[in-house]
C-alpha cells in the first residue's frame, strides 16, 4: 500500500519538472525519496529540480548518489558535469563526462560538452562607457560570452571547418602565413 502513493508522487514530480514547476517537483521528489531513498531516477529528478532552483549543493549530492547506484545514468552525468563545470572545475567535469561515455554509443550532446569544456577562453572588458559596471554583471557577461563562443566553436568543428583549417596548417611556409588563422578561422 505504501508503494502506490510513492509511485504516484514520483509521477507527479516528473510531471511538475517537465512543466517547469521546479519548486513543486523538488518537494515531490524529496517526498518520494523518503519512501525510496536509493532510487536513482528519483535522485536524478531531485538533482535536476534542485539545480533549476539554484541549490547546486543538494543537486550535486543527489546526482552523485544516483551515479553511485547506476554509473551509466548519463542524464545524471550530464547535469552533474554542467554543475561542476559552471563551478569552475573543468577537469572534474571532463572526468565526469568521460566516465559516463565509457561504453556508451552516441551521446553527441555530452561529447560536444566535452569539447567545449576543453576550450580555454579569457574574457575581459577592455573599456566601458557606462561608468561602473557592477562585478556581478561582468561575471554574468563573461559566462555568457564563454558559452556563446563554445557553442559556435562546436558548430565550427561539427561543420568540418576545423579539420579543413588544420590541413591548411601543413601548407604554411612563413610566420606571415599564420596571420590568416585568427578567430574562428583558427
Amino acid at each position: 500500500m505504501c508503494a502506490q502513493p510513492s509511485a504516484q508522487t514520483a509521477e507527479s514530480a516528473w510531471t511538475a519538472l517537465k512543466s517547469g514547476d521546479a519548486d513543486n517537483a523538488a518537494r515531490l521528489f524529496r517526498q518520494a525519496l523518503s519512501a525510496r531513498p536509493a532510487d536513482p531516477l528519483l535522485l536524478l529528478g531531485a538533482g535536476i529540480a534542485a539545480h533549476q532552483l539554484g541549490d547546486d549543493r543538494y543537486a550535486e549530492g543527489a546526482l552523485r548518489k544516483a551515479l553511485k547506484i547506476r554509473p551509466q545514468l548519463t542524464p545524471a552525468s550530464a547535469v552533474l558535469g554542467r554543475i561542476v563545470y559552471d563551478a569552475g572545475d573543468v577537469d572534474q567535469a571532463i572526468a565526469i563526462y568521460e566516465r559516463a561515455l565509457k561504453g556508451v554509443a552516441g551521446e553527441p550532446e555530452m561529447r560536444s560538452d566535452c569539447k567545449a569544456a576543453r576550450a580555454d577562453l579569457n574574457v575581459a572588458l577592455v573599456a566601458e562607457m557606462c561608468g561602473g559596471v557592477p562585478p556581478a554583471a561582468l561575471d554574468w557577461f563573461r559566462g555568457a560570452v564563454k558559452r556563446a563562443v563554445l557553442i559556435e566553436f562546436d558548430r565550427f568543428i561539427a561543420a568540418g571547418q576545423l579539420a579543413e583549417r588544420v590541413s591548411q596548417l601543413g601548407d604554411i611556409d612563413s610566420i606571415a602565413d599564420v596571420e590568416v588563422f585568427a578567430g574562428m578561422n583558427v
